[in-house]
């Protein structure tokens, strides 16, 4: 009692790695000289893996690999004839397809319920943070590596953990830079305090908190879900009147649209 789960280190600790010209390697000599560690759970079967997988490996290829970062495939495929088909598309190492208790252990243990997932994690094998993914998209050329987790997220990145975890979101979408700025600066110390929480990579997030500063992407969905009222149009070039019904207003000339009433062009 109570418990605790295997730190990372422990469980990696006789993990076996290959390269991809077959060589088996301990994660000390993964992580020799690197900056951070990036496991990265993908399948050949998954098509939102197959997409990513060749932008990570251009990003990776051009610059993150040259800043210090290595990256371990963590199989979650069904077949190691899959496994194999797919590593060979990648410029880096793996988790060896024999690991299969491994890999399930390690899902477990950093929370990972879909895929793909980017999970960092630092030279000594401690948490960076677990939604690396977004944190690489937003960074392709690795300028703030290894994406320590910003206080306040802002939502255009993606929705990070709003699932899984209680989030506060401060909408300020129709406000200017300067007032965005500084409604980002107020959440700050709240947000640290709870960030500062988990720096030992075993305490889970209580809080996140995040920032809605566009009318773009989840944004409208995040609004309706949250009983807000929805934004007015933004500037357009053509005249628009109110259509009723509809989800979401909507141009039927150009198709954009946010919101909760529908538009339609003059």
């Amino acid at each position: 009692i109570p418990w605790k789960p295997k730190p990372l280190s422990e469980l990696l600790a006789g993990a076996k790695i290959v390269s991809k010209d077959g060589r088996e390697m301990s994660i000390a000599e993964a992580a020799k000289d690197r900056v951070a560690l990036a496991l990265y759970f993908s399948a050949h079967w998954c098509p939102p893996c197959r997409a990513f997988t060749p932008k990570m490996a251009g990003w990776y290829t051009s610059d993150l690999q040259a800043k210090g970062l290595e990256v371990i495939f963590v199989s979650w495929d069904k077949e190691e004839e899959g496994f194999k088909e797919y590593f060979g598309e990648m410029p880096w190492l793996a988790l060896d397809y024999s690991e299969r208790k491994l890999s399930a252990k390690l899902g477990s243990a950093l929370g990972v319920d879909g895929i793909p997932a980017l999970v960092i994690l630092d030279k000594d094998l401690k948490l960076i943070n677990s939604e690396g993914r977004e944190a690489v998209t937003s960074d392709p050329k690795g300028e703030e590596l290894p994406w320590h987790p910003k206080p306040v997220k802002d939502l255009a990145q993606g929705p990070g953990s709003i699932n899984e975890v209680k989030t506060v979101i401060a909408y300020c979408e129709t406000q200017d830079a300067a007032q965005q700025k500084a409604i980002e600066e107020a959440l700050r110390p709240m947000a640290e305090k709870y960030l500062a929480k988990t720096s030992d990579g075993e305490d889970p997030l209580e809080f996140s908190f995040m920032i809605c500063k566009t009318t773009d992407g989840l944004s409208a969905k995040l609004r309706g879900m949250s009983g807000l009222p929805g934004l007015p149009p933004p500037p357009h070039e053509h005249p628009l009147e109110r259509m009723p019904g509809g989800d979401g207003w909507s141009c039927d000339g150009c198709g954009a649209g946010v919101g909760d009433e529908r538009f339609h062009c003059t």
